[in-house]
């Protein structure tokens, strides 16, 4: 993954400053850095990456092995062997088949990639929540929803509510709910009717697979409580890589999302990776 140096400038430029220091190629490429020099790296991605505690993780996974009725062998298997689509992936038609799977081993990869990719995120938001009570948290595009639920094991929040496609991994996130019993509601995203405000929304790698990505923002907007915080991350750029071409160009050429988030809602915290928009927002 690289960012267009331009980018990191306009965002911060304390940071591009060090980075022109340490590079003189146009692209910063995170692998390489990584191996160069740890701790700009770590300072980059920011954040803690420390493992999610195994008490908080492991009930997602056994929760997962029984619904699957696979063993850990099996599931470590899936979960460690990622699935590839084959092209060029252009419009949400095409995208449905894939990112809808339907079999075991997505569900066991999708919930460890969350594991693992997210721990930053589970220990913002946990660190976030300390004092606070009565927590409403909402999911959007949940997947496996695996960092949600484990984040709930550790904040035990008082209202959840997932959305996405109705698939093999949202059939997961139903079947968790109802075995704990908790007091969550999930939520066939493209029949969507649900209206109520959260104190925590977040949309983890969502964005730059919807064609009309800033409706979907402003949408986000809507369910975020004044003072709430919004949670966004995805590989999402006008000048690099997303998954949809349609998804940035809707978002930075066709409208302007960077200019709707500053407008409403107040940015505390930067996750510069995978994109420079990820980060922890609050509604003004």
């Amino acid at each position: 993954m690289a960012f267009s140096a331009n980018y990191i400038k306009k965002y911060d430029e304390n940071l591009y400053e060090l980075l022109k220091k340490k590079f003189e190629e146009e692209e910063l490429n995170l692998t390489i850095l990584k191996l160069k020099n740890p701790q700009l790296f770590n300072t980059l991605i920011s954040g803690d990456y420390s493992d999610i505690p195994e008490k908080y993780y492991l009930r997602v996974i056994h929760k997962a092995i029984k619904f699957m009725d696979i063993d850990m062998d099996t599931f470590n298997k899936f979960a460690t062997t990622r699935m590839h689509y084959e092209g060029e992936i252009q419009s949400e038609e095409e995208a449905l088949p894939f990112w809808g799977a339907v079999d075991k081993h997505f569900l066991a990869f999708n919930i460890m990639l969350q594991l693992r990719d997210y721990r930053n995120i589970f220990h913002y938001i946990t660190e976030y929540l300390k004092g606070k009570e009565h927590i409403s948290y909402c999911d959007y595009g949940c997947g496996s929803g695996a960092l949600s639920l484990a984040l709930n094991a550790r904040n035990e929040f008082e209202k959840m509510t997932f959305f996405d496609l109705d698939c093999y991994h949202s059939d997961f996130v139903k079947y968790y709910i109802s075995s704990c019993k908790m007091n969550a509601k999930w939520f066939d995203v493209l029949k969507e009717e649900e209206m109520e405000q959260y104190d925590v929304v977040v949309c983890l790698d969502v964005l730059e697979h919807i064609e009309e990505s800033y409706n979907t923002l402003v949408k986000l907007s809507k369910k975020v409580k004044k003072g709430g915080l919004l949670i966004l991350k995805g590989a999402f750029e006008i000048d690099s890589y997303s998954h949809l071409p349609l998804a940035s160009k809707n978002f930075y050429v066709d409208n302007n999302g960077p200019e709707f988030l500053s407008t409403h809602f107040m940015n505390i915290k930067k996750f510069y990776y995978p994109a420079l928009l990820s980060g922890a927002y609050i509604k003004k």
